[in-house]
């Protein structure tokens, strides 16, 4: 029976353990993702149509062009038809 009692600690240390290594392991593929989707946009970000696309999501202009402000339309989620 002593012997018996004497394994408990040290098996849940051990499932403790095998649970902070599955933790650990999710969160490297999670850091692993944000680095590729990262790495991405660093890649892109030297690239015209890239750097085009972010100013419009800015809202800045080229020279020439007018901007127009568009109120009461609403988000593309509150237009969309069921």
């Amino acid at each position: 029976m002593v012997i018996a009692v004497s394994y408990i600690h040290p098996l849940t240390s051990y499932r403790h353990a095998q649970q902070e290594v599955r933790d650990r392991q999710a969160a490297i593929t999670a850091l692993e993702r944000d680095n590729t989707e990262l790495t991405k946009k660093l890649m892109d970000a030297g690239k015209s149509d890239y750097v085009i696309r972010e100013a419009r999501r800015l809202g800045l202009v080229r020279d020439g062009e007018h901007l127009f402000i568009v109120k009461g339309v609403g988000t593309s989620k509150e237009r969309a038809v069921p």
